[in-house]
């Protein structure tokens, strides 16, 4: 995992407003405030190197992003089949997160959609801030040739899509946020 305090400090560098949270995902502090005015750079030092919180983004106009919050596979399925692409995702543990440019106008939160595990994160929410793909990798070894046929893509979250699978198998690494990362093999080992 990448320092909690290198993704504060990366995020609040791209003009979101950043909330500290604990590992449960709650936040920390009061934040109404931060919804309509940033932190400081020393409340980042305290929240994030100090303390060690969890980054989150707080949603809605000042941060300008509306996020759908999908909780499953299926409810994700459906999104992305709705027809409405984000070119900004990121897979959480459970589902995925479509992030969209905030409209400018009033945009409430929901707690779900059409009964669906949908949430939409607008004025007044927060998402937690993921540092990876978002995928746990233990114990979720794949094959890649089987029978000594190919059987399998190595997939970081942005190739995912495009190999037909629901989500990344995490086979991609950047040495910060401040680099773009590049694919990459995990580790392989050899069975009979």
């Amino acid at each position: 995992m990448t320092n909690r305090y290198e993704l504060a400090e990366h995020l609040y560098s791209l003009g979101f407003s950043v909330l500290p949270l604990s590992d449960q995902k709650t936040p920390v502090v009061k934040w109404k405030l931060l919804q309509t005015q940033r932190c400081s750079p020393a409340d980042l030092v305290e929240w994030f190197q100090d303390r060690g919180f969890r980054p989150g983004i707080i949603t809605g106009e000042l941060s300008g992003v509306v996020v759908v919050d999908c909780d499953d596979a299926d409810d994700t399925e459906r999104v992305k089949a709705a027809g409405a692409p984000s070119p900004t995702q990121q897979q959480t543990r459970r589902g995925r997160h479509y992030v969209y440019r905030h409209p400018g106008s009033d945009t409430r939160n929901r707690r779900s959609v059409g009964g669906r595990a949908v949430a939409v994160r607008g004025d007044g929410g927060y998402v937690v801030a993921y540092d990876d793909d978002g995928v746990k990798t233990a114990g979720k070894e794949f094959n890649i040739i089987e029978r000594g046929i190919f059987s399998n893509y190595q997939a970081a979250i942005g190739q995912s899509g495009a190999t037909g699978y629901k989500q990344s198998n995490a086979c991609a690494y950047a040495d910060s946020f401040s680099s773009f990362p590049i694919q990459r093999m995990p580790n392989i080992s050899l069975q009979p």
